[in-house]
């Protein structure tokens, strides 16, 4: 029959949505049915999305449809999930992929980071949406509140999961992005000592954990890293400078109450 692994036609994903809507049809509100219709309508968006929502063409159709589908698999909540699941992975997905639909082409960051969050509610020993908010401020020039969620998902374990894990996250990618957050890379922010600890921390996992290529591309890890060194030192010297102009006003008011 037409379809399937062997449809070489050029419109499996077309022919896939075809078939789901039937099996919607016959199982309303099902699962696995709605989740695999948004994976299928994101495949359709075309390779360049951006340009497609742009100018109106049918790649956008198929986004907003995408997102449409991962949003309602997403409200979805399983109490009777299968022995040896004791979390519902796929609505994970569907979240994440939300959010990233809504981040990357529609610049819709409310959106992005409401669907991010419900993932690490969902599952919160997992990096990857935590790992997410943190690049997502790091992108937008904010290390701040980027080290903040970068901070938490370079503290993670990789969980043991039945689906997709993404190993490289926890070996590399996520100390990574906690440098770059201490580097030039963003506006300058002051780093805590607690903050630092943990920047610290991150550099030896990069350096043991990263490919070779990672830890000399550019930017290179060894000048985010002294770049991240002197960002620090100026920000002791801030917190000392605003600490001493604090105790030289205390002192100044307890000499005017001395008087009085």
């Amino acid at each position: 029959y037409a379809g399937g692994w062997g449809d070489r036609a050029g419109n499996k994903s077309g022919k896939y949505i075809e078939w789901l809507m039937k099996d919607l049809e016959e199982l309303p509100g099902d699962s696995r049915t709605i989740y695999y219709l948004g994976k299928e309508h994101f495949e359709l968006m075309g390779a360049d999305p951006a340009k497609e929502l742009r100018e109106g063409g049918p790649g956008a159709y198929h986004l907003h449809k995408s997102l449409e589908y991962y949003k309602l698999r997403s409200k979805i909540v399983h109490s009777n999930l299968s022995p040896g699941f004791n979390l519902d992975e796929e609505r994970y997905w569907a979240m994440l992929k939300a959010a990233e639909i809504c981040e990357r082409w529609l610049r819709d960051y409310e959106c992005s980071k409401n669907y991010w969050l419900q993932a690490w509610e969902v599952d919160p020993p997992r990096a990857d949406a935590v790992f997410y908010i943190g690049q997502h401020y790091r992108l937008q020039q904010d290390g701040k509140n980027a080290s903040k969620y970068l901070r938490e998902a370079a503290k993670l374990q990789m969980p043991t999961r039945k689906n997709y894990q993404w190993p490289y996250l926890y070996t590399c990618l996520r100390h990574l992005e906690l440098l770059r957050a201490a580097s030039p890379m963003v506006k300058d922010w002051e780093i805590s000592s607690k903050a630092w600890k943990d920047i610290k921390t991150s550099h030896q996992a990069a350096l043991k954990g990263c490919p070779k290529e990672d830890l000399e591309g550019n930017p290179k890890v060894a000048w985010m890293f002294s770049e991240g060194k002197k960002r620090r030192q100026r920000s002791k010297e801030a917190i000392s400078a605003r600490s001493s102009d604090a105790e030289a006003r205390d002192a100044e008011a307890r000499r005017k109450r001395a008087e009085l």
